[in-house]
């Protein structure tokens, strides 16, 4: 396998429509890894972090190295010494290959605060007040550090927030009706909220999106199409639906998109491809819009080993489109499936780690300089890191 190198992080995690549903989920053709054990790359690096779970991990490459940024719920760890420790985030900087690390700081908002990546910026946002969301606090990193981008006001009294993207200066937020036992109720008002980060108050608009089944707080996922906002969400375990707003505030009725055979897992992930084509993963089941109107869309299911589905799922695009996507499951394996297509109909996989089975692992994958895949999954108590020579990462 080739590998550059590998940063293991020890991290303490315990685990305390207009188009037709389509039914048939096609299985990709696909180069399978030979069923020897591999030669699975060491450990460079490795420092302790005080928490009990992880809730977001983002790789940010750079012509000089990789940063690493986990947020994370507050819990100790029975390992020391622990270069930081609390509630909040934790950054890391790979100067490499190879990969000694050093700590960066992570200003963050304490707490669990969504995420959104917009051209290599990733931004944070939580609610200071928890479901009562006056005030927005907000942090940015990029590959160079992270800050406190500071505290917007928001006029989102009794409501939830669901997700939020970033667009250029804009933040976008997605909310509902709050409920006070945190259950999902019989309908959610979903609506959006934007505005200029740095003037947010003045600029305000908020549509109401669709009322819809009572979904889960965390099964919507928010991006953005041509400046347009898009909502993912599974409408139901077979039934997974893609709103495509009509315009940048989605003042009118968004456009539904819905697909069966999708893998129910929380928060799909979504990505604009480069053709303009939105693509939507979760668990180990690829959606992707036939044209960049998205009229249709299909489905395909990535291969499996075992016969069990995939716990955690992650993906990103290539220079050419094409998806780049990683997947574990109960069998304690961690894969990276590289596309030949932009629909990926045809991929092949290659085992790039092992881990102890873990229900909450937490992965991502990202393109980095020299344009091969850079792939981090946090497991139990380690967060690892592998920068791959080839595409394929053979």
């Amino acid at each position: 396998m080739a590998v550059c190198a590998v940063l293991a992080l020890v991290s303490a995690c315990d685990p305390a429509g207009p188009a037709g549903d389509l039914s048939s989920v096609p299985t990709p053709s696909t180069t399978r890894t030979p069923g020897t054990a591999p030669d699975l790359p060491a450990r460079v690096a490795q420092a302790t972090v005080r928490s009990i779970l992880a809730t977001s991990l983002r790789v940010l490459p750079a012509a000089d190295g990789v940063q690493v940024v986990a947020t994370y719920a507050a819990g100790a760890s029975t390992k020391a010494p622990a270069i930081n420790e609390g509630v909040g985030a934790a950054a890391w900087w790979c100067a490499g290959p190879p990969c000694p690390f050093a700590a960066r700081p992570a200003p963050m908002p304490a707490g669990q605060p969504l995420s959104a990546e917009d051209d290599g910026t990733v931004r944070y946002a939580l609610a200071r007040s928890g479901d009562d969301p006056s005030v927005i606090d907000l942090a940015r990193c990029v590959p160079g550090g992270c800050d406190q981008a500071g505290s917007v006001p928001a006029t989102l009294a009794g409501r939830t927030l669901l997700a939020v993207a970033a667009v250029g200066a804009d933040l976008l937020m997605l909310h509902t009706r709050s409920s006070p036992d945190g259950s999902p109720p019989e309908h959610r008002d979903v609506s959006l909220a934007r505005c200029p980060i740095a003037s947010c108050q003045a600029g305000w608009t908020s549509h109401q999106v669709a009322p819809m089944p009572g979904v889960r707080p965390t099964h919507f996922t928010l991006a953005v199409h041509v400046g347009r906002p898009v909502v993912a969400f599974h409408e139901s375990p077979d039934r997974t639906t893609l709103l495509l707003c009509p315009d940048r505030a989605c003042s009118s009725a968004p456009r539904a998109v819905t697909v069966t055979g999708m893998d129910p897992l929380p928060r799909p992930s979504v990505r604009v491809l480069p053709s303009g084509r939105i693509a939507v993963l979760s668990g180990r089941t690829l959606m992707t819009c036939d044209d960049p109107a998205c009229a249709t869309a299909s489905v395909v299911a990535l291969p499996q080993d075992h016969g069990w589905g995939a716990t955690a799922s992650a993906f990103t695009v290539d220079a050419a489109g094409r998806p780049l996507v990683v997947t574990t499951d109960a069998s304690a394996d961690l894969r990276l499936h590289t596309c030949a297509d932009e629909a990926c109909r045809e991929s092949s996989s290659v085992l790039v780690g092992l881990r102890t089975p873990y229900s909450g692992s937490t992965l991502t994958v990202a393109v980095g300089a020299a344009g091969t895949p850079v792939v981090a999954w946090l497991a139990r108590d380690t967060l690892t890191l592998v920068a791959c020579e080839t595409r394929d990462c053979r």
